[in-house]
């Protein structure tokens, strides 16, 4: 899925303004924390891409006859007064003073600062949930790249109405790649759903199963889905195979996501790493496709995700808030635990 090529109006690209693709790409490529950036334009697409990557935004007023900008931001009439308020008001003040992107009910989700380890990281992170509101909050952050969510995810989430919360979603985060899975056993029902969800917005992505539940492999269905132009998300492989088969079968096709479940492998004792590395190997027929580390199950399976080039890696929220810790002092996180364990018995009021 990638940003490189030239686009037009008509594409509705995600790197095109007022999609923030580009500056989030950025971001990731040069550790930048966008909700400590500026963004400067005369264009109200320059404002509203500011707006949704989380940077302060000024407009230079050119007072051209044209579509004027909405939501917070800063008018200036030139880029050396733009400079000026940068400089004089002050980065805390200005970032304080005007909120900038919104979670579609109205709410401005507070962007986070990005991590140092996690800017040094290629792989791109992808929230993994069904929570609205934790979906929200990760969408605050700019080294989030995409999201994916489950039938099960919903359940345990309370979703009762499938598509109504998608498509809430959708209207919450409208340029970041979400995966949105089938749900039928039956083949011919199960290209008829991803037709429908695909629809849904440009941003879609349609998870399909590697097989139904009678083990009959969705090979049909995910080649003529790929063929017409669906952004597919092939799910639940564990086995080479299914891989080696997955590969050949989206090669030429849309943009095409691989979902290795490399946590399931080491639940079963397996060592995911080599496995996840052979799987990239045989990718490689498909340029179209990106592997991805799915169903991790701790911080370092992100960092060896990002060492053998994986292309993305989906990560629940509970890991996510642990990347604050990524890369800290063991003797300093040693303290840490201990003060931890004195408070908690004080708290607990333990006697002997």
């Amino acid at each position: 899925m990638s940003w490189r090529q030239y686009h037009d109006d008509a594409d509705a690209c995600a790197c095109r303004k007022p999609t923030p693709g580009l500056l989030l790409e950025a971001a990731r490529a040069a550790g930048l924390d966008l909700s400590a950036s500026f963004m400067v334009g005369d264009r109200w697409r320059d404002i509203a891409a500011g707006q949704r990557a989380g940077c302060a935004s000024l407009f230079i007023d050119h007072d051209y006859a044209e579509t004027r900008p909405s939501g917070s931001f800063v008018t200036v009439h030139s880029l050396t007064e733009a400079v000026d308020h940068i400089l004089g008001v002050g980065m805390t003040e200005t970032l304080q003073s005007h909120p900038r992107t919104t979670d579609g009910n109205g709410s401005a989700p507070q962007p986070a600062a990005v991590p140092p380890e996690v800017a040094r990281l290629r792989v791109k992170i992808f929230a993994d949930g069904a929570d609205r509101a934790g979906m929200v909050e990760m969408y605050a952050r700019s080294y989030i790249a995409g999201f994916t969510t489950n039938p099960t995810l919903m359940r345990q989430a309370g979703v009762t109405d499938y598509a109504a919360f998608a498509q809430d979603i959708l209207r919450a985060i409208p340029d970041r790649p979400i995966s949105f899975e089938v749900f039928s056993d039956d083949l011919a029902e199960m290209e008829r759903q991803a037709r429908t969800i695909a629809g849904w917005g440009e941003n879609v992505v349609v998870k399909i199963p590697i097989t139904n539940t009678r083990g009959e492999p969705t090979t049909t269905v995910v080649r003529r889905l790929t063929q017409a132009g669906v952004k597919i998300n092939v799910t639940a492989l564990l086995t080479l195979e299914q891989v080696r088969a997955t590969a050949e079968t989206v090669r030429a096709g849309a943009p095409c996501l691989v979902s290795v479940f490399a946590g399931r492998i080491a639940d079963t004792g397996r060592d995911p790493v080599p496995h996840m590395v052979a799987a990239l190997d045989l990718l490689q027929v498909a340029p179209n496709a990106e592997l991805v580390w799915a169903s991790p199950r701790e911080v370092l399976n992100i960092f060896q995700a990002d060492a053998i080039g994986c292309h993305i890696i989906t990560v629940t929220n509970d890991l996510l808030k642990k990347l604050a810790v990524a890369g800290k002092d063991l003797a300093a996180f040693s303290l840490d635990t201990v003060q931890m364990f004195h408070t908690d018995a004080r708290r607990a009021g333990y006697t002997l």
